[in-house]
C-alpha cells in the first residue's frame, strides 16, 4: 500500500500522462450524465469506468458511506466493484461493507476512521511506512483473501441524513501489483468531481424535494411523491385510503402552491431539474 511505485500499476502501454488524464476526465463526464436511477447502479457505472483506466490485474471499488454517531463507524449506502477481485475477496469486501467501514488498524492509523476522514491517496508514503503496513492486519487479512497493495482515496461531503464520503480504491490482486503515481494522480482528478456529480445527481433532489414539502400540509405531503412518481389519483386514493375527489383537491392545491401546472412540471421540480 505505502510505496509510490511505478511497477505494473501504470497505465496501458504507451499511454501519456496528457492522454491517461484525458481518459480520466471522459470518466468524470461520464459520472455527469450518468443516468442510474439507484445510487447503487451509480457508484457500480463510476467503478466500471474507472477500471478501464488502470492496467495490471487490478478491482476497483467506489463506494458512499454515512457515519453512524451512535455506533461509531461508517455505514455502506451503495457500493459498485469491477475489476478482477477474486470471488473471496468480492464476499469479504460485501460483508465488510454490510458490517460498516471502515474499521482495521491501517485506517485509525491514516486518518481514515472517524467522522471527519481525510484522504490518504497522495501522501502513502508519508503517511504509513513499510515496515508498519506489512505488519499491520489489515494487509495480513488482505494477503489472505487476494488483495495486495492499493491506493485508497476519499473524499466527506455533506448530506440531508448525515455526513457521507465517497471512496475510490484501486485494489492489485497479484503481490507484484503496486500503485504507480498515475494510479494516484487518476483517482485524485477524478474524486471531487466525481463526487460533485453525486450529489447533484442523488443529494441535491433530496434537498429540493425536503424544502417543497415544507408549505404541503401532512396528507399532501404524503400525495406529492406519489403524483410525482406517475400514480393516477384513483391508485392515490387507494393507497392513502381517501376518495379520488379528495385526492383531485389535494392536488389542485399541491399545484397551486408549487407553482405548477402539470405532472411533468412537478416530476421535473421533484428531481430538481
Amino acid at each position: 500500500m505505502t510505496r509510490d511505485g511505478d511497477r505494473n500499476g501504470a497505465a496501458p502501454a504507451g499511454m501519456h500522462d496528457s492522454e491517461l488524464m484525458a481518459r480520466a476526465c471522459t470518466v468524470v463526464s461520464r459520472s455527469h450524465t450518468n443516468v442510474a436511477d439507484s445510487p447503487d447502479d451509480w457508484t457500480q457505472s463510476v467503478a466500471s469506468d474507472l477500471c478501464d483506466l488502470i492496467d495490471g490485474r487490478v478491482g476497483v471499488m467506489a463506494m458512499i458511506a454515512q457515519w453512524d454517531d451512535l455506533e461509531l463507524r461508517w455505514d455502506t449506502v451503495s457500493l459498485g466493484l469491477a475489476g478482477a477481485y477474486p470471488e473471496g475477496a468480492v464476499r469479504s469486501v460485501q460483508e465488510q461493507a454490510r458490517a460498516g467501514w471502515p474499521d482495521d488498524d491501517f485506517s485509525r492509523t491514516v486518518g481514515h476512521a472517524g467522522p471527519v476522514p481525510r484522504t490518504a491517496c497522495g501522501g502513502r508514503d508519508r503517511l504509513l511506512g513499510d515496515a508498519l503496513w506489512r505488519g499491520c492486519a489489515l494487509a495480513k487479512f488482505r494477503s489472505s483473501i487476494g488483495l495486495h497493495d492499493f491506493a485508497r482515496a476519499i473524499v466527506p461531503f455533506d448530506d440531508p441524513s448525515g455526513v457521507r464520503v465517497m471512496v475510490l480504491q484501486v485494489d492489485g490482486v497479484t503481490p507484484v501489483w503496486r500503485a504507480s503515481t498515475q494510479v494516484v494522480s487518476t483517482l485524485g482528478c477524478i474524486l471531487q468531481p466525481a463526487m460533485e456529480a453525486f450529489v447533484a445527481r442523488f443529494v441535491e433532489p433530496r434537498r429540493v424535494r425536503g424544502r417543497l414539502l415544507e408549505g404541503l400540509s401532512p396528507m399532501q405531503r404524503r400525495i406529492a411523491p406519489m403524483l410525482a412518481e406517475g400514480l393516477t389519483e384513483a391508485d392515490i386514493a387507494e393507497r392513502v385510503h381517501r376518495s379520488a375527489h379528495t385526492v383531485h383537491d389535494h392536488t389542485r392545491s399541491i399545484y397551486r402552491t408549487l407553482g405548477v401546472n402539470s405532472r411533468r412540471e412537478l416530476r421535473d421540480l421533484w428531481l430538481g431539474r
